[in-house]
C-alpha cells in the first residue's frame, strides 16, 4: 500500500525532518506511525476474553449449592463448555473451580481459529455469596465432586390422584396400612415426596409431601377425603406432613 511506503520512508528520514512549515503534515505522519504499530485483536486474545465474560457472568448467579448445575447457567453465554473441577465446602465457608472451553473463529485470513480451556476459582465466604473469579495460571485436575442434589418436587396434580385412589380403596373396603401405602406410592413416582401412612381413631391416614408442602388424605368409616395443608402449617415445627395429623382430619385450614 502506498500508505506503508510512506510511512516506511517517514521512519528513515524521521519524521521531525519535515519541513518546519508543514506542522500538519509532520503530526499526520507521527500518527501513522503509531496507527502501524498497532496489534490487531488475535482469535486467541479474543477468546481469551471470551472465558474471562463467561466467567464473570457466571459468578454473577452461581452458588456453591448450584455448583453441578454450572453448564445448565452457561446456557447462553457462548461458550462451547463448562466443567466443574471442584465444589467443597458450604456457601459461606467454600469453593468452587471451574474450567471454560472456548472456540473462537478464525479472524481475517492469518489468524487461524483457536480453542482454548481457562480455569477460575470462586472462594465463597459469608460476607462474599457471588465471589469474582479468580484466573488459574494452570488447570487443576478435576476432583471427586459431591452427590447432585436433586431440587424437592411434589407430583403433578397430586389432589385428584390421592383423592381418587383413596376412592377406590374406600369402595372397595380396604383401609389397611400397607394397602394404602402400596396404593399412594406409585402417584410419587418422578417426585422427590415421600409417603408416610398411619393408623389412629379408626382412620386410616395418609400425608405426601417434602419440606414446607404437603398433601394429606383419609379413609374413614367408608369414606376418604383428601386437601392440601396450608403452607403455614406444612412447615418444620408446625403439623408438617404427618400421617397422624392425617388421621385425625387436620391442618385443613390456614388459622386466622
Amino acid at each position: 500500500m502506498v500508505v506503508s511506503r510512506n510511512v516506511r520512508a517517514l521512519r528513515r528520514r524521521g519524521a521531525c525532518h519535515l519541513p518546519v512549515r508543514s506542522p500538519i503534515a509532520c503530526l499526520l505522519a507521527l500518527a501513522l506511525i503509531v496507527l502501524s504499530s498497532c496489534t490487531a485483536p488475535t482469535a486467541k486474545s479474543e477468546a481469551e476474553r471470551e472465558a474471562d465474560r463467561v466467567a464473570d457472568q457466571i459468578g454473577n448467579k452461581l452458588s456453591l449449592n448450584h455448583a453441578l448445575n454450572v453448564v445448565d447457567r452457561a446456557i447462553g453465554l457462548g461458550t462451547d463448555s463448562i466443567v466443574v473441577l471442584r465444589a467443597d465446602g458450604t456457601d459461606a465457608d467454600g469453593v468452587v473451580e471451574i474450567k471454560v472451553h472456548v472456540h473462537e473463529f478464525a479472524v481475517g485470513f492469518t489468524e487461524p481459529a483457536v480453542d482454548i480451556d481457562r480455569c477460575y476459582r470462586f472462594t465463597y465466604k459469608v460476607t462474599d455469596q457471588f465471589p469474582r473469579p479468580e484466573r488459574l495460571d494452570i488447570c487443576p485436575p478435576q476432583q471427586q465432586l459431591p452427590p447432585t442434589t436433586v431440587p424437592p418436587k411434589m407430583p403433578a396434580g397430586l389432589l385428584e390422584s390421592l383423592q381418587a385412589t383413596l376412592d377406590g380403596l374406600a369402595v372397595a373396603g380396604t383401609s389397611d396400612p400397607d394397602s394404602v401405602r402400596a396404593a399412594v406410592e406409585p402417584l410419587t413416582v418422578g417426585s422427590t415426596a415421600t409417603v408416610a401412612v398411619a393408623e389412629e381413631g379408626g382412620a386410616t391416614g395418609v400425608a405426601v409431601g417434602i419440606p414446607g408442602q404437603c398433601v394429606m388424605g383419609r379413609i374413614i368409616q367408608g369414606t376418604a377425603e383428601a386437601w392440601v395443608v396450608p403452607r403455614v402449617l406444612a412447615q418444620p415445627g408446625e403439623t408438617g406432613c404427618d400421617a397422624h395429623a392425617a388421621a385425625r382430619g387436620e391442618a385443613k385450614n390456614a388459622p386466622h
